[in-house]
């Protein structure tokens, strides 16, 4: 099963994804599961829940949440959770809706992380990140050894160009999210060789662009 658990719909400011047009992508590209994680607000992942509903893709809702120490995925959730939270704070926070916990890009956008990577509370990194520049996500597979966390790799797509080029694999079988998370924690996880060589070969051009509409648009 392919996953991809962190993109970003229209309902982010800096996202131009349709709900149904990344559907359809994920339908093409054979990526079975997708965790939606808007910046701010949880209803871009629930529009795509809605719209999923009758296709054979499960929809994660999600949300990536600006903390103190840096940038947090929540997955899993009901309900928004603020931005401007100490780390602690927020993982209490996540933790009352019994969520899944993913620290992505821990070595940039627009920081380094800043807590303890092993916290106990995060079940899972971003090894990968496919907005990153290549020299941060070789950073996470140097400092492997010293995680006991899953490695995964995902698009943080904020285009649709940009989405089906970045995602890890679990076995085949899962019914839900929890099957998913379960396969995480126990981390039965493949991030595919051509997708492992982005360590090397990152969409720069991407990050400059980004960059460029922040600061000049």
């Amino acid at each position: 099963m392919r996953v991809d658990f962190h993109i970003h719909t229209s309902f982010s400011r800096d996202s131009s994804i349709m709900p149904e047009e990344l559907i359809e992508k994920a339908l093409d590209e054979n990526i079975q599961c997708l965790a939606i994680c808007d910046h701010k607000t949880i209803n871009g992942a629930l529009l795509t829940m809605r719209l999923a509903f009758s296709k054979p893709i499960l929809i994660i809702p999600g949300i990536e949440i600006t903390t103190k120490a840096g940038d947090v995925l929540a997955l899993g959730i009901k309900r928004k959770i603020s931005d401007g939270l100490s780390f602690e704070k927020t993982i209490s926070e996540i933790k009352k809706q019994n969520a899944f916990v993913i620290i992505p890009h821990p070595f940039g956008k627009p920081t380094p992380f800043k807590s303890s990577l092993n916290h106990p509370e995060i079940h899972a990194i971003e090894g990968i990140n496919g907005a990153t520049l290549k020299i941060l996500n070789k950073k996470v597979f140097k400092i492997s050894h010293k995680l006991n966390k899953p490695l995964i790799a995902n698009s943080d797509a904020h285009s649709i160009e940009e989405f089906g080029n970045v995602f890890f694999e679990i076995p085949d079988g899962a019914q839900n999210q929890n099957d998913v998370f379960k396969a995480i924690v126990e981390n039965k996880i493949t991030i595919p060789e051509e997708i492992s060589s982005l360590k090397d070969s990152i969409k720069i051009n991407n990050v400059f662009k980004r960059l460029y509409c922040k600061h000049f648009t």
